[in-house]
C-alpha cells in the first residue's frame, strides 16, 4: 500500500506541474503506475476554489485496491486554516489526520493528530519562524504512551530550492542531528536527507522525481542507505492517460 501512495504522491506532482493552477477548479485524472513495488491504475478528482482545495484517488493493483481524500481550507481574513486527509488500503483499514494552522506575526502555528493503519494516534505541534534567508521549524511529537520526539531546524532557500540542519531528542534520552537539501526545476525534484544518532550511525535517504515535459508522466525513484552501509532501492513509473 505504501507504494501505492509514493506513486501516485508523484503523479500529483507531475499533475501539478502541467495544471494552469489559475483556470483550473476542477481536473480528472488517470493513468498507470508500474515499478519495483507492483503496477496498476489510478483515478483522481481535483476541485480547487477560493479557501479551498479537495481531492480524492482511488487505486488498484495486483495487491488489492485503494483510495484516499484530502481536503484543505484557509481563511485568509483570520488567518486560520485546517487539514483533512484519509486512506484506506487494500486490506480496509484506514489510517486518518486532521490538522489546524494559523498565521502568527513571526511565520506559523499548527497542531495535528493522527492516527495510524495499526489504530495508534500521535499528537503534533510546529512552529515555523521566518528569518531572511528562510525559516526555523521546530516540531514535537508525543504517542500515546507520552513518549515525545522534538526536533529543531533551520530551513535555508537556495537558488533553485533549499537546505537545511537541525537536531533531534526523544523523551528515552536518544538524540542525533540530521541534514537535508532540495532542488527543483522544470525537470524534475531531487531532495536528500541524512540522519546520524549520537552513536555515530548514519541513515541517508535520496528521492529523485523527474517529470515529462508534456505533463503526461514521469519516474520517482528512492534509495535509502543504513548505518551499516546496505542500499535499498525502489521506484515507479507513472504515466498519466487523461492529463
Amino acid at each position: 500500500m505504501r507504494s501505492a501512495l509514493a506513486i501516485l504522491a508523484a503523479a500529483a506532482l507531475l499533475s501539478a506541474a502541467a495544471a494552469d493552477h489559475a483556470e483550473a477548479r476542477e481536473k480528472n485524472r488517470s493513468g498507470t503506475f508500474s515499478g519495483t513495488r507492483g503496477s496498476g491504475t489510478f483515478s483522481q478528482t481535483t476541485k480547487r476554489e477560493a479557501g479551498s482545495f479537495e481531492r480524492s484517488r482511488d487505486w488498484e493493483s495486483e495487491r488489492g485496491s485503494g483510495s484516499s481524500a484530502t481536503s484543505r481550507n484557509w481563511d485568509a481574513e483570520s488567518g486560520t486554516g485546517s487539514a483533512h486527509r484519509e486512506v484506506t488500503g487494500a486490506g480496509g483499514k484506514t489510517s486518518t489526520s486532521d490538522t489546524a494552522v494559523s498565521k502568527t506575526d513571526g511565520g506559523i502555528e499548527s497542531s495535528s493528530t493522527r492516527t495510524g493503519f495499526n489504530g495508534k494516534t500521535v499528537t503534533g505541534g510546529t512552529t515555523i519562524s521566518k528569518t531572511d534567508e528562510g525559516a526555523v521549524v521546530n516540531k514535537t511529537y508525543t504517542n500515546e504512551a507520552g513518549e515525545t520526539l522534538s526536533s529543531s531546524k533551520t530551513v535555508t532557500k537556495t537558488d533553485d530550492g533549499y537546505v537545511s540542519s537541525g537536531s533531534y531528542e526523544t523523551s528515552g534520552g536518544k538524540s542525533g542531528t540530521f541534514t537535508g537539501s532540495g532542488t527543483h526545476d522544470e525537470n524534475g525534484i531531487d531532495r536528500t536527507k541524512t540522519v546520524t544518532t549520537g552513536e555515530g550511525k548514519t541513515a541517508t535517504r535520496v528521492i529523485d522525481t523527474d517529470f515529462n515535459g508534456d505533463g503526461t508522466g514521469g519516474s520517482r525513484a528512492v534509495t535509502t542507505t543504513g548505518p551499516n552501509g546496505e542500499t535499498i532501492s525502489h521506484g515507479a513509473d507513472v504515466t498519466i492517460d487523461h492529463p
